[in-house]
């Protein structure tokens, strides 16, 4: 974001209030993963079945009145839980594990002692670098260098009755 700063009456005021630090950054995730984790939010299966098998439709207003309270809901039962669920040392998320090792490998850019990190010497920043050019080189060049792989689902649809493309005798 840029550093501009604006004068309005005498003050000096600027929309980027300092460096991005990691509680943003997870607070972003929680909120990211709150509103869309798993896909959609409970509320659409209700929305759909009163749809779908009763014929409500009871606008968008109430849509987003549920919406709401069911996010609220969920918020309050984990605020609840949260002696049982969350402070205990022995309680292991796994998917909160990657998004912790995510965020801190994006925010921490400080050398690697290998004698505390079993011998690895690459940093966590430029480990995360390297994964993600693999990673985008291991999925899009065959997708924009061999595209007639595409195509194949195809070829065998209209080749089916060749026993050697199929898996059927």
């Amino acid at each position: 974001m840029p550093s501009h700063t604006f004068r309005t009456f005498g003050l000096k005021w600027s929309l980027n209030p300092g460096p991005f630090n990691m509680k943003e950054h997870g607070l972003i995730v929680i909120m990211a993963n709150a509103a869309i984790g798993n896909g959609v939010g409970y509320f659409t299966d209700t929305i759909v079945a009163q749809r779908g098998f009763y014929g409500q439709n009871f606008g968008w207003g109430f849509n987003l009145l549920l919406a709401i309270t069911t996010q609220c809901i969920g918020f309050g039962i984990a605020g609840l839980m949260r002696k049982y669920l969350v402070e205990p040392a022995a309680m292991l998320w796994p998917t909160v594990l990657v998004n912790t090792s995510f965020i801190y490998a994006l925010h921490d850019h400080s050398k690697t002692d290998p004698a505390k990190s079993n011998g690895w010497s690459i940093a966590r920043y430029r480990y995360f670098l390297y994964v993600f050019v693999g990673s985008f080189v291991w999925y899009w060049f065959p997708g924009y260098s061999m595209q007639a792989l595409f195509f194949l689902t195809e070829t065998l649809y209209l080749y089916g009755h060749v026993h050697y493309m199929t898996q059927y005798h």
